[in-house]
């Protein structure tokens, strides 16, 4: 069997910001939110996000600016990385818990009650 695994980076963006000063342009300029991450990831389905940051960028030379992470669950509600990234470990223990209940309960059972 294969087993596939590995990592990389992401980001998603969103959104305005509104103007902020750039301090690189020296002006009042529109800036717009994003979330980088790293995800690492096992057989595709089993998944987890590390290294979370928030920042605002100008929109001309894109000089990044750190944001609280509050700031962003305030303004946007909640969380921006999507749930399979943040939870995606759970589905894969979740998963092997199923199959480790056919293999050890179920399967026993429908072999038993099978004619020969």
């Amino acid at each position: 069997m294969f087993i596939h695994w590995g990592s990389h980076a992401l980001s998603r963006h969103l959104g305005p910001d509104g103007e902020r000063y750039c301090t690189t342009c020296g002006v009042e300029r529109e800036h717009y939110l994003q979330v980088d991450y790293r995800v690492h990831y096992i057989m595709i389905l089993c998944r987890w996000a590390t290294e979370i940051q928030y920042a605002s960028y100008c929109t001309y030379c894109e000089r990044r600016i750190p944001v609280y992470p509050d700031y962003v669950a305030a303004e946007l509600g909640g969380s921006q990385v999507p749930w399979l990234d943040r939870y995606g470990w759970l589905a894969c223990i979740i998963f092997s818990i199923l199959i480790n209940i056919w293999d050890h309960i179920l399967a026993p059972l429908v072999a038993a009650g099978a004619p020969p």
